[in-house]
């Protein structure tokens, strides 16, 4: 089994860490599991190129090494084996796809739980990857 673990680096990431830890022990063969953060892109292009795409590659590596260290310290201490990697983009989006790509069997992610309000303003991130994906997703409050 081929397990995708969506991290954000959040209080949430490490809460469906600890979940992902006790599914990999309760299965009979242990599953390959990716870890995956998204970093969003820079929501101003003039800001990016001012900066300039070498300050923004090490500001998006920075950034997403922060956050898969949350979910990978979970993993290690549990002796739990993984891959990860990071890639800026539309974060649902790029879940999904990498899901795809990779024949992923099931999604794991936290949810943060924001309300309806947020997720009609700001968009979830949990909601958008269960609207477009068609493989299993569990989602961890």
């Amino acid at each position: 089994m081929k397990i995708l673990f969506a991290a954000d680096g959040s209080d949430h990431t490490k809460l469906a860490a600890r979940y992902l830890v006790g599914l990999v022990h309760a299965l009979a063969k242990p599953p390959v599991i990716h870890v995956l953060h998204v970093h969003p892109p820079i929501p101003y292009a003039g800001a990016a190129a001012a900066a300039g795409s070498d300050a923004v590659k090490r500001y998006h590596k920075e950034e997403s090494e922060a956050a898969l260290a949350v979910a990978e310290g979970v993993l290690r201490d549990a002796r739990v084996e993984f891959t990860s990697s990071w890639v800026a983009g539309e974060v649902a989006a790029e879940i999904v796809g990498y899901a795809n790509r990779e024949g992923i069997e099931l999604i794991v992610m936290g949810s943060r739980g924001m309300g309806r309000l947020a997720t009609l303003a700001l968009g979830s991130v949990a909601d958008g990857v269960l609207r477009t994906t068609t493989v299993p997703v569990t989602v961890v409050k």
